[in-house]
């Protein structure tokens, strides 16, 4: 007579296996989870920072003079002459704010702004400078880790006209 079915012995070491599998397959869901809300917190900082960014080159583009920072100096505020009066870019607190006619707007949203610098360059020989606008933005991933970038760009001012 034979007899059907397993041993003890088969059946923990097939337990034993299917344990290491699903533990397996569970630390990996958590590092693709982890992995995931970096790449998120790091995706909001990009397009914050591109907005910040294409909103200032707006300005300048559209402003007719660039009051503050002075020709060869640093400031940690920008101040555009437009039509409608100055725009003032400046942080307060953790947040990047234009202000305007004595309204303050956040260009920010969900991240922090830090080191918040423009520096302007020396007046060329045509009468044309430009500045660096440099800053670093910081967000919270949902797995509680910071994750901070640094960001520089330079804008080119044309010459006055004459």
């Amino acid at each position: 007579m034979t007899k059907r079915g397993f041993t003890l012995i088969e059946t923990l070491v097939y337990l034993a296996l299917f344990v290491l599998l699903v533990f397996g397959a569970l630390s990996s869901l958590y590092a693709m989870q982890g992995a995931s809300a970096r790449i998120i917190a790091s995706a909001t900082i990009t397009d914050e920072a591109q907005f910040v960014l294409h909103t200032i080159r707006w300005y300048v583009a559209n402003s007719s003079t660039v009051t503050t920072p002075l020709p060869d100096s640093v400031d940690g505020m920008l101040v555009l002459t437009m039509s409608g009066g100055d725009v003032l870019f400046d942080r307060i607190g953790a947040s990047l704010v234009r202000s305007h006619a004595g309204t303050n707007l956040p260009v920010t949203g969900s991240v922090q702004v830090s080191d918040l610098s423009f520096v302007r360059s020396p007046l060329s020989v045509d009468g044309s400078s430009s500045f660096i606008i440099s800053f670093s933005m910081t967000a919270r991933a949902t797995t509680g880790q910071l994750m901070s970038e640094h960001f520089t760009d330079t804008l080119y001012l044309p010459a006055p006209a004459l």
